[in-house]
């Protein structure tokens, strides 16, 4: 069992545990790993869920603890190994943290000034999965912008993650012979998260 964590947070996930014989089982579950506990280590009955929780306080990004959990039952002796990756921190959305560029980009339609944040960093490379090589060297060769608004919605764009900001003037030309009063003008936009150039 693989899982991820970052840095200073808790990993809490569950396990199922099914009978194959669909006997009721009796039994405990304990952790080899002093970070890992099960808060609810005692089993009974044909289907059971295993749930814990990882504690990554004090550990570093890339670091990677193992162990196993031992489920000791009236059907005999289990294990099940796991290893624990620490990644870093990326900024997170109000339902959890980030896990791709997906989850990214509607979180820079939620909030922009958040998305600038994480955009900036160190852990943001993590959010990319290894195959995502172009979304790599586009944040590379963007990251070096002068202006952070500029640089994430080029980055957004260049990724295919959002539509470009489009702004139309109400006429296509305008002609002032004399500034004898105050003129009126406009332009309008769609509706769409990010910045665009005038």
């Amino acid at each position: 069992m693989e899982i991820e964590v970052a840095v200073g947070d808790d990993a809490k996930g569950e396990v199922a545990l099914v009978s194959k014989t669909h006997v009721p089982v009796r039994g405990i579950v304990y952790s080899s790993h002093p970070r890992m506990v099960c808060p609810q280590p005692y089993l009974s009955g044909g289907e059971r869920k295993l749930s814990y929780c990882f504690h990554s306080v004090g550990l570093l990004e890339g670091d990677v603890e193992e162990g196993f959990f031992c489920i000791a039952c009236s059907q005999g002796e289990y294990t099940l190994p796991f290893s624990v990756v620490v990644t870093a921190r990326c900024e997170r959305l109000a339902e959890g943290p980030l896990r791709g560029l997906s989850d990214f980009a509607d979180l820079a339609k939620e909030d922009w000034e958040k998305a600038k944040r994480a955009f900036r960093s160190p852990g943001f490379m993590q959010l990319m999965q290894p195959e995502e090589t172009k979304e790599r060297f586009f944040y590379r060769g963007i990251l070096g912008g002068v202006s952070q608004d500029v640089s994430l919605e080029e980055f957004l764009l260049a990724c295919g993650l959002k539509e470009p900001v489009l702004a139309k003037a109400a006429q296509e030309a305008y002609g002032v012979r004399r500034f004898a009063k105050d003129q009126a003008g406009g332009m309008r936009s769609k509706k769409r998260v990010g910045i665009c150039g005038i």
